[in-house]
């Protein structure tokens, strides 16, 4: 494994594809998965809803039962600036999903 430190010049172009990829609350409304103080969620409706449009698994976080992160692994083919970012499946063993239970996760409206 090899591992690379990108300069800020590096990661500017990182953040603005990672931007026009990623369309995570749309996925989970479709799914039926919206943020509420009073449902919750189960893992696997997450992760499937967050699955099926990328077609590869993500990783997801929680903190205290909230949902907190979920994180997407790319290829790059060719240089970070000009690349393709191809999704790839994570490298961690699906059963880490960072302290989410199996149910009653919730997704919380975003505080302003």
């Amino acid at each position: 494994t090899e591992i690379y430190t990108l300069s800020l010049h590096d990661a500017l172009p990182i953040c603005s594809t990672s931007k026009s990829l990623t369309k995570i609350s749309k996925w989970l409304e479709a799914a039926g998965i919206v943020p509420s103080y009073d449902i919750t969620y189960d893992l696997d409706d997450i992760i499937d809803a967050l699955s099926a449009p990328r077609i590869v698994s993500p990783i997801v976080a929680c903190d205290h039962g909230e949902l907190r992160e979920v994180w997407y692994f790319f290829n790059v083919r060719g240089s970070v600036q000009t690349g393709q970012f191809m999704p790839s499946e994570p490298q961690i063993a699906k059963q880490h999903m960072k302290g989410c239970p199996r149910t009653g996760i919730k997704y919380l409206p975003k505080e302003v």
